[in-house]
């Protein structure tokens, strides 16, 4: 795939300044691609971005394999198919309204908690039968403890008890 066929066929222009994941995985999909044929610094003056970065990429790219983000992206550069690059973003809209609040700096101890948006039951579903700490979220937002501004790594055995304690009532 060229990169004029990227951004007509998945909508993502990888020529920009962006280091955002779905650029990020999309131009080293292609630094792959172009590596069997040309050389990593011909690839990077394509992409309009330095050599170090694509080789920095390059390196990470045994981490990256085993996401399910950067496998929705290669299936979708494999296939030219832009429903993946949809359900890409769909995957990491609900990540982020997932995401738990884990550092209360002494500035915004005093501030609300952001309320976790509400997602589609479906959805809800499907992320609570895989993530426990789901499940403690949501019950803590029902009630304003002093658990809501602690971060789940440093809870003790006697947060946790509270925490049975709360849902008890």
């Amino acid at each position: 795939m060229t990169i004029q066929e990227i951004k007509e066929n998945l909508g993502v222009d990888i020529t920009s300044k962006c280091r955002v994941r779905l650029y990020v995985y999309l131009r080293l999909l292609y630094t792959l691609q172009e590596k069997k044929t040309r050389s990593i610094s011909a690839a990077a003056r394509d992409l309009k971005i330095g050599h170090a970065s694509l080789l920095n990429a390059l390196k990470k790219e045994k981490i990256y394999s085993k996401t399910k983000d950067y496998q929705l992206l290669k299936l979708a550069f494999k296939t030219g198919d832009k429903k993946y690059v949809i359900e890409y973003n769909n995957l990491c809209e609900l990540n982020t309204k997932l995401r738990v609040r884990s550092y209360v700096d002494q500035y915004t101890r005093n501030a609300p908690l952001p309320e976790v948006e509400t997602v589609i039951k479906f959805e809800r579903i499907k992320v609570l039968n895989k993530d426990p700490l789901f499940l403690v979220c949501e019950n803590l937002r029902k009630k304003e403890t002093y658990l809501n501004y602690k971060n789940f790594n440093e809870w003790t055995v006697q947060d946790w008890d509270n925490y049975f304690e709360i849902i008890k009532n």
